[in-house]
């Protein structure tokens, strides 16, 4: 038995198939090159890209992520959170403000009540209320 391989492709360690090589995809019986966009690159495996640190995927192309006033890129890179005592409301960071008897969480992005009191509508209310 004869296997046909097609350009950019190889024989598996078997032998009885083929793969395409690093920077191809299988189309039908046919390897073609990936199209990797400005700000990209290939992953690890070699038949998917992604965008840079700073760019997030939109389509077929890597687009800038624009961190708003207040906020800044998450680790990942590929999106963006708010600063401490700001919530994200839209595309916008928004200051919440906190409510008596209150403490921002250790995330910085949401409120607790403190000891002794309740979250109840907006506001922190004594237990016995």
């Amino acid at each position: 038995m004869s296997l046909d391989v097609p350009a950019h492709a190889y024989l598996d360690r078997v032998g009885d198939r083929w793969k395409c090589e690093k920077g191809f995809r299988q189309q039908g019986e046919t390897c073609v090159l990936i199209e990797i966009p400005v700000g990209g690159y290939l992953r690890g495996s070699g038949i998917e890209w992604e965008c840079n640190r700073g760019l997030r995927r939109d389509g077929n192309a890597c687009v800038p992520v624009e961190a708003p006033v207040n906020g800044y890129l998450r680790h990942s890179g590929d999106d963006w959170d708010c600063d401490r005592s700001y919530e994200k409301r839209g595309g916008a960071c928004v200051a919440f403000s906190l409510p008596a008897n209150a403490h921002l969480t250790t995330s910085g992005n949401d409120w607790d009540c403190d000891s002794g009191y309740r979250r109840s509508r907006g506001a922190c209310a004594t237990s016995d209320q």
